[in-house]
C-alpha cells in the first residue's frame, strides 16, 4: 500500500506502519518500510534501532549487530541499544560476546535488575547453569518473581526435575496470575510424563494470556503426547554364540478415562541357531494410573506367548513338544513418600525366550523385586534394586538372585554420569544350557547425553566401561573388560510423529549366553511413533 500511495503519507506515518508490520511478524515488509523511511530521515535514532531489532527478529543477526555497533559509535552509553545488542548476540549463539557485553554493563550499573536478569538468562542458555543459579539467587527478592522463575527453570535444565517441579509449584502459588510460571510448571510436568497435569497448567496459562506463544507451543506437544498413537518396532540381534534374532512388534496406546494410559501390543520374534529355529509370538494388554503430582503410580500388563520351534531338543521328543503357550504378566507399584525418596515394588512372570535354544525349552522366569532412589545434594541420585527370581518348567527349578546400586550425577536434563555395581547368581547348573554362574559381578562407569532439538534431529548416546567377573560353579573366577555403547538417532518432524534408528553393542554377560567365555552382542533396528489423530 505504501509503495502505491506513499505520496499520501508523511514520512513518519511510513515508519509507524512499518513498526506495526514488525510487531505483527510481517518482517519483510517491516524491513522495507523502515529502510524507505531512513532514506528520508537517515539520522533518526529510533528508526535505526527499530531496523536493527527487526533484523534480529528476522534472524539476520550479523546485520542487526553491525547496525547496533554503528549506533553505539555516536552514543556508547545508550542503555537500550547496549542491552539489545547483547540480546542479539545471545540469539546468534555468540554467548561469550553476549555475556561480556552484559557483564560490562552490569558492572557499571549494578542496580539495573533487568540487565542482571538478562545476564542470568544468557548464562543458562550458554550452559553455565551454576553461574545462572548463583546470579538468580543473588538477585533474589529484588526481582522475586523473575528470579524465582529463573531458578526453577535452571534447576529443571540441570536435570533435577522433582526440585524444579517443587519450585514451579511455589512460583504459581506466589504468582497465580503469571502465565510464564504456569507454562514453566507444565514444561517440567511434561518431562516427568505427568501429561494431564501439564495440560491443566497450560490451560491456566492461556486463560491468563490467550496469545502466549510458549504456552501454545507446549500445549501442542502435550496434546500430541496425549493422543492415541501406534508404535512399530523392527529389531535384529546377533551375538558371539551365533544366535540370530529378528523381532517385530506393534503397540497402540491411548489416554485412559482415569489418570493414566492403556495399551495393547503384539510381537513376533524369530530366533535361529544352526539347525534350530524358534518363534515366540504373542500379545500384551496393559494399563497405568498415577496419583496427583506423581506421588504414586501403578502399572500392569498381562498376555501370553506362543512358542514354536524346529530342530533337535536336548531331551527326548516326548519331553520336548513342538509348541507351547505360556502366560505372561507384570506389575509395578511406585510410591514417593517424599520428594527425595522413591520406592518401587515389582513382580513379573514371562517366558525365558531370548534365543532359539531357550524357546525350545519353554522355560518360564518369575521374579519379585524392590527398588529405591534417593535424591542427594548437588544433583546426585543414589538408586538401588534387589530381587529374587526363579526359572521353572525345565529339568530343575533354579533360583536367581540379582541386585544393583547406582550413583548418578545429572549435569543437564539430558546429560549424566553414573557409577554402578550390578550382579546376579544362580543356585545350581541346569541341563538347559543357559548362563548360570554362581556369582556374576559388574562394576561400570557410564555416561549419557542427548544433542539436538526437540523438533527435528537429535542424537542420544550412552557408553559404559568397566570390569566384570564370573565365578562359575566349578573352575577359577574369570575377569575381563566390559564395554557397551548405545546410539539412537531421532527425527521429529511434528509433535506426535517421530522415527528412530538405533544401535547397541555390548560385551557384557547376558542371561541368554551359553558359557563363561567372552560374550559379545549387537542389536540394531528402527522404531516409530505415529499419532492417530
Amino acid at each position: 500500500m505504501i509503495a502505491a500511495h506513499g505520496e499520501r503519507y508523511a514520512p513518519r506515518a511510513t515508519f509507524r506502519i512499518a513498526l506495526a508490520d514488525a510487531f505483527a511478524n510481517r518482517l519483510g515488509p517491516a524491513v522495507s518500510g523502515i529502510r524507505r523511511y531512513l532514506e528520508l530521515e537517515p539520522t533518526d535514532a529510533e528508526a535505526r534501532v527499530a531496523l536493527a531489532r527487526t533484523f534480529a527478529w528476522a534472524g539476520r543477526f550479523d546485520e542487526s549487530i553491525a547496525l547496533y555497533d554503528s549506533i553505539l559509535v555516536a552514543d556508547p552509553a545508550a542503555r537500550d541499544v547496549v542491552l539489545a545488542r547483547a540480546q542479539t548476540l545471545a540469539w546468534a549463539s555468540r554467548f561469550p560476546a553476549s555475556i561480556a557485553a552484559y557483564s560490562a554493563w552490569t558492572t557499571a550499573h549494578p542496580d539495573d535488575l533487568e540487565a542482571r536478569l538478562a545476564l542470568a538468562r544468557t548464562y543458562s542458555w550458554s550452559g553455565r547453569l551454576g553461574d545462572a543459579q548463583a546470579l538468580y539467587r543473588e538477585i533474589g527478592g529484588a526481582a522475586s518473581a523473575d528470579a524465582a522463575k529463573g531458578i526453577a527453570r535452571v534447576t529443571g535444565w540441570e536435570g533435577d526435575l522433582l526440585e524444579s517441579e517443587r519450585l514451579w509449584r511455589s512460583a504459581v502459588s506466589s504468582y497465580p496470575k503469571d502465565p510464564e510460571a504456569w507454562t514453566g510448571l507444565a514444561q517440567v510436568l511434561r518431562w516427568r510424563d505427568q501429561l494431564v497435569e501439564a495440560e491443566d497448567a497450560l490451560q491456566k496459562a492461556l486463560a491468563l494470556s490467550p496469545n502466549y506463544g510458549d504456552a501454545r507451543t507446549q500445549l501442542l506437544w502435550v496434546r500430541a503426547d496425549l493422543r492415541p498413537s501406534v508404535e512399530p518396532i523392527v529389531t535384529r540381534g546377533t551375538d558371539s554364540d551365533h544366535n540370530d534374532v529378528m523381532s517385530t512388534s506393534l503397540a497402540a496406546n491411548m489416554q485412559a478415562p482415569w489418570r493414566g494410559r492403556a495399551w495393547v501390543s503384539g510381537f513376533w520374534r524369530e530366533a535361529a541357531l544352526s539347525e534350530q529355529r524358534g518363534i515366540s509370538s504373542g500379545g500384551r494388554v496393559g494399563a497405568s494410573v498415577s496419583g496427583a503430582e506423581g506421588l504414586w503410580s501403578l502399572r500392569g500388563e498381562v498376555g501370553a506367548n506362543s512358542l514354536h520351534w524346529t530342530g533337535s531338543c536336548i531331551t527326548s521328543a516326548s519331553q520336548c513338544p513342538q509348541a507351547k503357550t505360556l502366560a505372561a504378566l507384570s506389575a509395578r507399584l511406585g510410591v514417593r513418600p517424599s520428594r527425595s525418596l522413591g520406592l518401587g515394588f515389582s513382580l513379573e512372570s514371562s517366558p525365558f525366550d531370548e534365543t532359539a535354544s531357550l524357546i525350545s525349552r519353554g522355560l518360564l522366569f518369575s521374579a519379585v523385586s524392590a527398588d529405591a532412589d534417593v535424591r542427594l545434594p548437588a544433583r546426585f541420585t543414589l538408586g538401588a534394586a534387589a530381587g529374587i527370581g526363579r526359572v521353572t518348567r525345565g529339568t530343575i527349578d533354579n533360583n536367581r538372585r540379582f541386585g544393583s546400586i547406582t550413583l548418578r550425577r545429572a549435569f543437564r536434563r539430558t546429560s549424566a554420569l553414573a557409577l554402578s555395581l550390578r550382579g546376579f547368581g544362580y543356585d545350581t547348573i541346569p541341563r538347559e544350557g543357559y548362563f548360570t554362574p554362581r556369582h556374576y559381578r559388574l562394576a561400570e562407569a557410564s555416561g549419557s547425553t542427548t544433542v539436538g532439538r526437540e523438533l527435528g534431529w537429535s542424537l542420544t548416546g550412552e557408553a559404559g566401561i568397566g570390569s566384570q567377573s564370573i565365578e562359575p560353579f566349578s573352575g577359577a573366577t574369570v575377569s575381563r573388560l566390559a564395554e557397551r555403547l548405545n546410539m539412537d538417532l531421532t527425527w521429529r518432524p511434528l509433535p506426535g510423529y517421530e522415527g528412530h534408528a538405533f544401535f547397541g553393542f555390548a560385551n557384557v554377560a547376558s542371561p541368554g549366553q551359553v558359557g563363561a567365555a567372552e560374550y559379545r552382542a549387537m542389536t540394531y533396528g528402527l522404531r516409530a511413533r505415529l499419532r492417530l489423530r
